[in-house]
Protein backbone atom coordinates (compact mmCIF):
# COMPACT_ATOMS: atom_id res chain seq x y z
CA UNK A 1 0.00 0.00 0.00
CA UNK A 2 1.17 3.59 -1.00
CA UNK A 3 1.38 5.74 1.74
CA UNK A 4 -0.09 9.39 1.21
CA UNK A 5 1.48 12.25 0.04
CA UNK A 6 -0.84 14.74 1.94
CA UNK A 7 -1.90 13.57 5.65
CA UNK A 8 -4.75 15.97 7.02
CA UNK A 9 -5.40 15.93 11.05
CA UNK A 10 -8.72 17.63 12.27
CA UNK A 11 -8.61 18.65 15.71
CA UNK A 12 -11.80 20.93 16.33
CA UNK A 13 -11.96 23.61 13.92
CA UNK A 14 -8.11 23.58 13.49
CA UNK A 15 -7.08 21.13 10.28
CA UNK A 16 -3.66 20.63 9.96
CA UNK A 17 -2.36 19.28 6.02
CA UNK A 18 1.10 18.25 6.65
CA UNK A 19 3.12 17.74 3.39
CA UNK A 20 4.28 13.66 3.54
CA UNK A 21 7.22 13.15 1.32
CA UNK A 22 10.35 13.60 3.88
CA UNK A 23 12.29 11.05 1.65
CA UNK A 24 12.37 14.21 -0.97
CA UNK A 25 11.62 16.79 1.27
CA UNK A 26 8.57 17.46 0.56
CA UNK A 27 9.40 18.59 -3.24
CA UNK A 28 5.88 18.66 -4.59
CA UNK A 29 4.26 16.30 -7.25
CA UNK A 30 1.16 15.10 -8.92
CA UNK A 31 0.10 13.03 -6.15
CA UNK A 32 1.11 15.79 -3.41
CA UNK A 33 -0.48 18.61 -5.89
CA UNK A 34 -3.82 16.20 -5.51
CA UNK A 35 -3.64 15.62 -1.75
CA UNK A 36 -3.68 19.18 -1.78
CA UNK A 37 -6.71 19.72 -4.00
CA UNK A 38 -8.60 17.03 -1.85
CA UNK A 39 -7.68 18.15 1.50
CA UNK A 40 -8.29 22.29 0.74
CA UNK A 41 -11.62 20.76 -0.75
CA UNK A 42 -12.67 19.19 2.29
CA UNK A 43 -11.86 22.07 4.47
CA UNK A 44 -13.71 24.36 2.71
CA UNK A 45 -17.14 22.23 2.72
CA UNK A 46 -16.81 21.47 6.26
CA UNK A 47 -18.66 23.97 8.21
CA UNK A 48 -16.93 23.67 11.58
CA UNK A 49 -13.28 24.12 10.08
CA UNK A 50 -12.07 27.50 10.73
CA UNK A 51 -8.14 27.40 9.72
CA UNK A 52 -5.77 25.15 8.31
CA UNK A 53 -2.23 25.20 8.99
CA UNK A 54 0.01 23.71 6.08
CA UNK A 55 2.94 21.87 7.05
CA UNK A 56 5.95 19.37 6.37
CA UNK A 57 6.57 15.84 7.66
CA UNK A 58 10.52 15.37 8.31
CA UNK A 59 12.03 18.37 8.97
CA UNK A 60 11.78 20.37 5.17
CA UNK A 61 8.31 22.52 4.44
CA UNK A 62 8.90 22.52 1.13
CA UNK A 63 11.89 22.21 -1.25
CA UNK A 64 9.95 23.03 -4.46
CA UNK A 65 8.50 21.17 -6.97
CA UNK A 66 9.22 18.12 -9.28
CA UNK A 67 11.46 19.81 -12.93
CA UNK A 68 8.51 18.18 -15.18
CA UNK A 69 5.75 19.67 -13.20
CA UNK A 70 7.41 22.91 -13.71
CA UNK A 71 7.77 22.87 -17.16
CA UNK A 72 3.89 22.27 -17.37
CA UNK A 73 2.64 25.37 -17.12
CA UNK A 74 -0.99 25.84 -15.80
CA UNK A 75 -1.01 22.54 -13.88
CA UNK A 76 -5.12 21.97 -13.56
CA UNK A 77 -5.41 19.48 -16.22
CA UNK A 78 -2.75 17.17 -14.53
CA UNK A 79 -4.43 17.78 -10.60
CA UNK A 80 -7.64 16.42 -12.39
CA UNK A 81 -8.28 13.00 -10.38
CA UNK A 82 -7.97 11.01 -13.68
CA UNK A 83 -4.39 11.80 -13.85
CA UNK A 84 -3.46 10.15 -10.51
CA UNK A 85 -1.24 8.00 -12.42
CA UNK A 86 0.69 11.00 -15.12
Amino acid sequence: MTESTVLIDKNGPVTTVSMNRAEGRNMCNIATMQGFHAAFAAFESDDEARVAVLTGVGGSFRLGQNAWLAEQGDMDHLIAEDNVNA
